[in-house]
């Protein structure tokens, strides 16, 4: 029930890896370090945990989907990467690899946490749809971060803002699977899924 958050991101670094293996980029060395640096940022997901609970029937359910599940993610992926291995070889041009092989082992432990939360929901919306939209996610905030780096400030407020509002647009696709609008739920999150989804591996496609 729980396969696709469990294996979906851990099988795709093998893939991505046989692919796209142009580079001497080191794809399992840098997933294992995304995961392993994952850990501690749990602590700081739990403890806002009270913070983005969802709020079923309120009009904040978009917003506290979009906080618990993208965007706190998001925002700790972001930091560890800045701390563990900086954004020298980013800004270069030449740590896009890096970057992403380290995003599919960072979301792969959030995909752990987010199973155990869940646990005995069989709701497709969890079991289906939030594995695929948080791969998607964990492919496309790579090439917006290596563009805001790369263009610097102010240029590259674009790129956060462009990552923000696809976030943003993941979280009321989910949110309206819970409002009786599943049918457009479903579109949009197909919708956000193939199209971040293919930023990243187009990006990965054309990498040095």
């Amino acid at each position: 029930m729980y396969a696709l958050l469990l294996f979906l991101l851990p099988l795709s670094v093998p893939a991505c890896a046989a692919w796209f293996p142009k580079g001497d980029s080191r794809p399992y060395r840098l997933a294992v370090r995304g995961s392993v640096m994952a850990l501690p940022s749990l602590l700081i997901w739990l403890l806002l945990q009270r913070l983005h609970q969802p709020s079923w029937g309120s009009a904040l359910l978009i917003l506290t989907i979009f906080a618990r599940y993208l965007f706190i993610p998001a925002a700790l992926f972001v930091g560890s990467f800045v701390l563990s291995s900086g954004l020298r070889n980013v800004e270069r041009g030449i740590g896009f690899k890096d970057l992403l092989y380290y995003s599919l082992g960072f979301f792969s432990v959030y995909n752990i946490l987010f199973t155990i939360s869940l646990w005995g929901e069989r709701y497709y919306a969890y079991t289906l749809l939030l594995p695929i939209m948080i791969a998607a996610t964990a492919l496309a905030l790579p090439p917006l971060i290596e563009n805001a780096v790369r263009y610097g400030m102010p240029d590259g407020l674009r790129w956060i803002l462009a990552a923000l509002a696809g976030l943003l647009l993941a979280a009321t696709a989910f949110s309206l699977l819970f409002l009786r609008l599943e049918w457009l739920g479903i579109i949009l999150c197909l919708a956000y899924s193939t199209g971040a989804a293919s930023l990243g591996l187009i990006r990965l496609a054309h990498s040095r």
